[in-house]
């Protein structure tokens, strides 16, 4: 298994999302604003390849289109299909995959 470099990304005033970095891949735990990850992703030098959402509040979803833009071709995981920015889907992308109890996922 490879190391994995869990990196801070503070947005708002008191909110912050996580970069899980490994040697191979770089996944995304929630996205409340776009621009700080994606600075901090270009700080490292580094693309993404996936985003977990762990719950559908719109402080932790509304970076979603933002960085999706960026990286369109990102899976998305969340425990349901419909985050609070409204997206189900994304023309000529990937959608968003619900997660379900015991679900494994590789990412990289």
């Amino acid at each position: 298994m490879d190391s994995i470099e869990i990196v801070t990304v503070p947005y708002g005033s008191d909110n912050y999302c996580y970069l899980l970095v490994t040697p191979r891949a770089v996944a995304l735990v929630d996205c409340g604003e776009a621009a700080p990850v994606l600075a901090r992703l270009k700080s490292l030098g580094r693309t993404l390849d996936a985003i977990f959402i762990c719950h559908t509040h719109y402080d932790h979803t509304a970076g979603l289109p933002g960085v999706l833009d960026a990286y369109p071709d990102a899976m998305v995981y969340s425990p349901t299909t419909e985050v609070a920015t409204g997206e189900t889907s994304r023309a000529g992308r990937r959608p968003v995959t619900r997660v379900t109890d015991g679900m494994e996922i590789t990412v990289g």
